[in-house]
């Protein structure tokens, strides 16, 4: 039968090797991190979140406010109605008297409560004939227009140009239906006597102007003849260029200014006297009057593609080889709070991890809802996206990709952002201690084994038994074991012990050595005797 410290130990070895193993092959727990600071943007004040833009910074903004971060797209609509009613009243200021080029002035040009003023006599026989360069004399007066903002950032979308003018002139202004062949004259009429109103739109350096509004008289001073007499003309308006052309005008106007934001609009009068009287030529012009000037338009912002904004923040660094990445996932709620314009389908909202695009998902601003939505059901796996021994960074990222009109501002909101990395610790293979210890504790059990059947007998003893056994099975002794005497055995046990002790011992002290190698040699007979 297996000796019972066999089996102790067997057990004990078992047991001992069965528990590294399992040390050694248990699953390792994982830890699940949040790398995002501050994911619900509740710190305004040294939030960790900084924000980037670039393009036209004047389309866009963002901001940490109200627990989530706002992303505005500055749309606006303004509305410019600065010349308004009579020409440098409260409601139009800024009116100057300029000549028109090389022309002379009228000989009464003035701004007056009633608005812009010009009267004129022409007299050619004044002087003695010589005056003869105030038959065409004119007036402009002139409104340099400084706008609030950049237009080259906005466009006009409607416009509108009112003028009023009225005029009262002498019975001697030639007309066409006057009587030139009676008594009353003896003129030569070709093209006759006439005023001209008008309105220019021009840019700030006044090189290149463009008619908007347009008056030119032909029956004005008609008298006699048997015609109604027409000496005057009441308030009435100037006829304007279609919408489409005064908005060209004016676009063209700010181009041409370096800053975009200026332009000249004058309000002007030209006289012509025509010298067809041979007897010399006398007109009177009375009173011609702009007593009224409107001029609106409303505007829009442009935003220029190209511009974008954006909210990062860096995290921490996954260092060192002994952790692997086992997951990672990216959510968060995002929402619109107007309804984004036609005109703008390809802009959308980015995300960068560790400032590679996120190209999973695209989130288009067309799509967004006015209330926040999950970015998507269960988030995002980013894993292909993390490095070890860097900074986890996250990115995002408003992108307008299209060039469009806003009339007001958008924002665009996103909140509870949250990334979360599992991670695992991964330690070294200790799997080769298993087949160690288990070739140590068999080793160990082998020798055990030896120990118990073999070993532990004294040699003569192993002989005996080796021969007994093989006399059990029949087997044939090839050498045989030679037995001593018992007295053999002592006398010979005596002589070594004596020469050991080299002493020459008495008869009574050799005597008492004798027998007491005789019991103990007789003991060790015994036991051998017993084993066999």
């Amino acid at each position: 039968m297996v000796n019972k410290k066999i089996i102790g130990l067997g057990i004990i070895a078992i047991i001992a090797v069965s528990s590294v193993s399992i040390l050694l092959f248990l699953p390792k727990p994982t830890t699940r991190n949040l790398w995002i600071e501050d994911p619900t943007f509740d710190t305004s004040v040294g939030s960790p979140w900084k924000d980037t833009e670039s393009g036209d910074t004047s389309d866009i903004q963002g901001n940490i406010a109200t627990g989530q971060a706002n992303f505005q797209i500055l749309g606006e609509s303004r509305e410019f109605d600065e010349i308004s009613k009579i020409p440098n009243s409260s409601t139009s200021l800024g009116w100057q008297k300029f000549r028109n080029e090389n022309f002379q002035y009228p000989q009464k040009a003035i701004i007056n409560s009633s608005g812009l003023y010009a009267s004129h006599i022409w007299d050619e026989v004044e002087f003695g004939g010589l005056n003869q360069t105030k038959n065409y004399p004119s007036v402009h007066f002139r409104n340099t227009v400084s706008m609030p903002v950049n237009m080259e950032d906005y466009v006009i979308d409607s416009a509108s140009l009112d003028v009023i003018f009225n005029a009262s002139v002498g019975t001697n202004i030639d007309t066409p239906n006057d009587d030139y062949e009676g008594t009353q004259d003896e003129d030569v009429f070709a093209i006759g006597d006439f005023v001209i109103f008008y309105v220019l739109i021009s840019d700030v350096n006044y090189t290149n102007s463009y008619t908007v509004g347009y008056n030119k008289t032909k029956y004005l001073g008609q008298y006699g003849n048997g015609n109604p007499s027409i000496l005057s003309i009441p308030d009435s308006p100037l006829a304007t260029v279609e919408e489409t052309d005064l908005i060209r005008a004016l676009n063209a106007a700010f181009e041409k200014d370096i800053n975009h934001s200026k332009f000249i609009i004058s309000l002007c009068i030209d006289i012509f006297s025509e010298d067809n009287d041979n007897s010399g030529d006398h007109d009177d012009w009375k009173a011609l009057v702009i007593n009224e000037c409107n001029l609106t338009f409303s505007y829009k912002k442009t935003i220029n593609q190209f511009t974008t904004f954006s909210f990062s923040q860096s995290g921490k660094q996954i260092s060192g080889s002994n952790f692997q990445i086992v997951s990672s996932n990216l959510n968060f709620k995002y929402k619109i709070d107007k309804s984004w314009p036609t005109g703008a389908p390809l802009s959308e909202l980015k995300i960068y991890i560790n400032e590679k695009l996120y190209t999973g998902d695209k989130f288009k601003i067309s799509s967004m809802n006015s209330t926040f939505q999950e970015a998507k059901i269960g988030g995002f796996d980013v894993n292909d996206y993390l490095e070890k021994d860097m900074n986890i960074s996250v990115t995002f990222e408003v992108d307008l990709k299209d060039t469009f009109e806003l009339e007001e501002i958008i924002t665009i909101s996103i909140d509870d952002l949250y990334l979360y990395i599992e991670l695992k610790e991964i330690v070294e293979d200790l799997s080769y201690l298993v087949y160690i210890l288990g070739g140590a504790f068999g080793g160990l059990m082998i020798f055990f084994v030896i120990y118990e059947k073999y070993l532990k007998y004294p040699k003569t003893v192993r002989k005996v038994r080796k021969l007994r056994k093989s006399i059990r099975k029949d087997k044939k002794v090839s050498k045989s074991i030679i037995v001593r005497k018992r007295n053999d055995l002592i006398d010979e046990k005596l002589n070594q012990n004596t020469a050991m002790l080299n002493l020459q011992p008495s008869v009574k002290s050799k005597t008492e050595k004798v027998k007491n190698l005789q019991i103990k040699n007789s003991k060790a007979m015994k036991k051998n005797e017993e084993v066999l």
